[in-house]
């Protein structure tokens, strides 16, 4: 985000690490997301 890595992954390939990553990612930012809701809520 903003040039900055987020999630990190693991794989037998460059592109099974980049998915991972992308998921590690999006679970952080559901977690965010959720966290926000439930202050402003």
């Amino acid at each position: 985000i903003d040039g900055k890595p987020v999630g990190r992954g693991a794989g037998s390939s460059k592109k099974r690490a980049q998915q991972e990553a992308a998921r590690d990612t999006l679970e952080l930012l559901k977690q965010a997301y959720s966290a926000i809701q439930s202050r402003t809520s």
